[in-house]
């Protein structure tokens, strides 16, 4: 067992069929006994992401809406929601200066710290961040997280 933080670009590939869907739904399986983090404003991030997919017309509407009834029932049942409180806010913009990343980008970063951090402190374990975002995966590494990319692992096929 093992502990994940994910980042929306990484969630979507559960409910969207993409590069990384494989290993993204195999340890978000409700079997696989991982613990699952993401930021609680992280929610909105992926509701909005597969929302667009539909406005857009890379999915087939009922399929996405299907997509996000389904996140939003595994997020309530599944993920260990990271609270974005006010010192949180304040590390993700003093990530966001550091490593010139976008809003959503910082806040998860920090969230991702800040579970890292506890875990450290309680169970004497870090996590693993997950994210298709390459700036994001080097800011990371820079904070000394282990990090997945699941778009660069060879899935079999």
């Amino acid at each position: 067992m093992a502990d994940y933080y994910f980042d929306a670009s990484a969630v979507v590939k559960k409910y969207v069929v993409e590069p990384g869907s494989q290993f993204v739904s195999h340890i978000l399986d409700f079997e696989s006994e991982h613990n699952v983090h993401m930021s609680d404003i992280g929610a909105v991030e992926v509701a909005a992401g597969l929302a667009r997919r539909g406005r857009d017309g890379d999915g087939v509407l009922a399929e996405i809406q299907g997509a996000i009834r389904e996140f939003h029932a595994d997020f309530d049942i599944r993920w260990l929601a990271v609270p974005t409180t006010p010192r949180l806010l304040l590390n993700a913009r003093n990530l966001a200066v550091k490593y010139f990343l976008r809003g959503y980008d910082a806040v998860h970063l920090a969230a991702a710290c800040e579970a890292h951090r506890v875990l450290r402190r309680t169970r004497d374990a870090g996590l693993i961040f997950v994210s298709s975002d390459a700036a994001l995966n080097a800011a990371a590494l820079s904070e000394e997280l282990q990090v997945v990319d699941p778009t660069r692992l060879v899935e079999p096929g």
